[in-house]
């Protein structure tokens, strides 16, 4: 598959070199938007776009009430955040007092906010409305000529690409880490698991530099040999499971 990296082109043309006049300090910015499909249901996702450095939930995520005309925005559904070892739920519906956030679905306790969806962070959504589009907006991070790092955890973690990209792991735009552990120098990911979201189940994507062909297959045991890589889409989260220790997933973006 293709990879894509999706820049908006005409807010790229617009907002790519911004002028500061009063101190005449050029600025280098990639701003865009991307469409990202929420599927009715449950599905993980992620920010792909860093809207303002904060990244609040109720910003990125189009929580405009179901009354409204046009566009109806998410109302009424769950948020779930990995903690590393289960999952911290938080529940919108814009007639809640305060922010409309709570934790049981009941406006208890109200005014809660849910941590912030920053690039880098998968999270699942769960709503029981029909399929619906939501808009990230914001900075391409990192930016041109600047390299930003997440940490893939030890254990378990749920993650996803800083960059908006989207193809199969192994394609050099999302620069994973899959450096065999046996090279010199920083070893990389050898050894673990990838699981993508089906919208019902797992699927589970296993890597080992010395399996045969692609070193990918389906059930840690090199079966069946040459599997293809995972394909991981625009603004989609995805677990990892590795029993190495926490380890850096670097992404830079060329000036």
């Amino acid at each position: 598959m293709r990879t894509k990296v999706l820049l908006c082109a005409a807010a790229l043309a617009a907002g790519a070199l911004t002028t500061m006049a009063q101190s005449n300090v050029y600025s280098l910015n990639v701003v865009g938007y991307v469409n990202v499909p929420i599927a009715a249901g449950v599905g993980i996702y992620a920010n792909p776009l860093d809207k303002d450095g904060t990244n609040s939930a109720s910003s990125v995520l189009n929580v405009t009430p179901l009354g409204q005309t046009g566009n109806p925005g998410l109302d009424g559904f769950w948020l779930y955040l990995w903690t590393g070892s289960g999952f911290d739920p938080y529940y919108y519906e814009s007639d809640y007092p305060g922010t409309g956030w709570d934790k049981d679905g009941l406006g208890n306790p109200p005014g809660v906010n849910p941590p912030n969806l920053s690039p880098g962070r998968g999270f699942f959504l769960s709503t029981t409305l029909g399929a619906f589009t939501n808009t990230f907006v914001g900075n391409v991070k990192p930016g041109p000529g600047a390299t930003n790092s997440i940490t893939v955890p030890a254990g378990v973690g749920l993650v996803s690409s800083m960059l908006p990209v989207s193809g199969a792991i192994t394609n050099s735009a999302f620069q994973f880490p899959l450096v065999p552990l046996g090279q010199t120098g920083n070893p990389g990911l050898d050894g673990f698991w990838i699981y993508k979201w089906t919208g019902s189940g797992y699927d589970p994507n296993y890597y080992e530099s010395d399996f045969p062909g692609s070193g990918w297959d389906k059930d840690g045991l090199g079966n069946p040999p040459g599997t293809v890589p995972p394909s991981i889409g625009l603004g989609e989260g995805f677990f990892t499971s590795t029993t190495l220790g926490a380890y850096p997933w670097t992404q830079t973006l060329a000036p």
